[in-house]
């Protein structure tokens, strides 16, 4: 059975779509964390202590890929910045080990992941309801004779 012969299967037959959107979802949040590299390892690791599934928990990670880490990382940092009202640093690889990186970059991840949490749940459920009313098969109304 492939991955997602498998995602389908459980979207159908999963009685409960909270559950699933729910997993996905902290798979995403999990994404944004700035624990980079380590976001595959913290997602398995929270499915198994709370009991997610473990399917939709590594999908969610993938939401944020190395094709967007600049943008949402840059972005972490400037909003987190922001946030605090510090000026921004000329950035240079000895600033990454420091508390004005590291005090901004925690702030504006933690945005991102409450926010991505959010958005990935809703979307997900969404998405859940939809299949699962394209594959209700629909009821034909009776033909009846046409009337003499």
């Amino acid at each position: 059975m492939t991955i997602s012969e498998r995602l389908k299967k459980a979207l159908r037959e999963d009685p409960r779509p909270h559950r699933v959107a729910l997993s996905f979802a902290v798979g995403t949040a999990i994404s944004f964390s700035p624990f980079l590299g380590f976001h595959l390892l913290i997602a398995i690791l929270v499915a198994f202590v709370f009991r997610l599934n473990k399917l939709e928990m590594i999908l969610g990670t993938f939401v944020n890929n190395p094709w967007s880490f600049a943008f949402v990382y840059g972005g972490a940092y400037f909003l987190g910045a922001w946030m605090l009202g510090v000026d921004l640093p000329p950035f240079t690889v000895d600033l990454v080990l420091k508390p004005a990186f590291l005090l901004p970059m925690l702030l504006g991840c933690s945005v991102f992941m409450v926010a991505g949490g959010i958005l990935a749940y809703l979307a997900a459920w969404l998405v859940i309801q939809r299949l699962r009313r394209a594959s209700v098969p629909r009821e034909e109304p009776p033909i009846l004779p046409p009337p003499c």
